[in-house]
């Protein structure tokens, strides 16, 4: 999990958060917006505490953990809830402190509307990763809660969730793999992103 975030991480400079899988790339468009001006530096604090400690901190701050991270020319900040597996993510810039870009992830998997800004702190591009999901991560939290007494957003739990296209029906689909175990085996369900149906679930063995 720390190689792919480490991936996601990088992208969000490189390539603002574009992802490798096909199917991604074509449910999700890079578009530039009208520029807006939002100055937002790495909280003086925070700098302090990186540039006291190793490249990479983590502490607990009122119900939240914050992560920081020295990444080479950035600067990264992460933060949940405790207990939480949605976290939001900000990069900045080592030289100014600027924002350049935020997003929110939910198992590294990027979520809602991420954002990128020029050295100015001028927004300048947006991808709405929720774009082809009407049907949300919240909704599906909310649902699968519901209908499997299963909590996505919990920390404790042992699950991961993606995003994919059914081969067979084209639909946009969430993927939840959960009950994992050491021997490989874990359970299964597939969504409907559109309409939150639960289109399958069943077992299923890693090689």
């Amino acid at each position: 999990m720390k190689t792919q975030h480490l991936k996601i991480v990088k992208f969000i400079i490189a390539s603002f958060f574009l992802i490798s899988c096909n199917a991604q790339k074509k449910q999700n468009g890079m578009k530039p917006i009208n520029r807006k001006i939002f100055i937002k530096k790495l909280d003086n604090n925070y700098l302090k505490k990186i540039n006291k400690e190793n490249q990479k901190i983590q502490f607990t701050e009122t119900d939240s953990i914050i992560e920081l991270e020295d990444n080479g020319d950035y600067y990264f900040e992460r933060r949940q809830k405790n207990n939480e597996k949605i976290k939001k993510s900000f990069v900045y810039n080592k030289n100014t402190h600027l924002l350049v870009a935020t997003g929110t992830l939910l198992y590294d998997l990027p979520i809602g509307v991420h954002k990128i800004y020029n050295k100015k702190g001028e927004l300048i591009r947006e991808i709405n990763y929720d774009k082809n999901f009407p049907f949300s991560i919240y909704d599906l939290i909310a649902k699968i809660k519901t209908t499997h007494q299963i909590d996505l957003n919990d920390i404790k739990e042992n699950i991961s969730v993606m995003r994919d296209i059914d081969k067979e029906t084209k639909k946009n689909i969430y993927v939840i793999f959960y009950n994992k175990k050491n021997d490989g085996s874990y359970k299964y369900i597939t969504v409907d992103g559109t309409t939150g149906q639960i289109l399958s679930e069943g077992n299923g063995h890693s090689i």
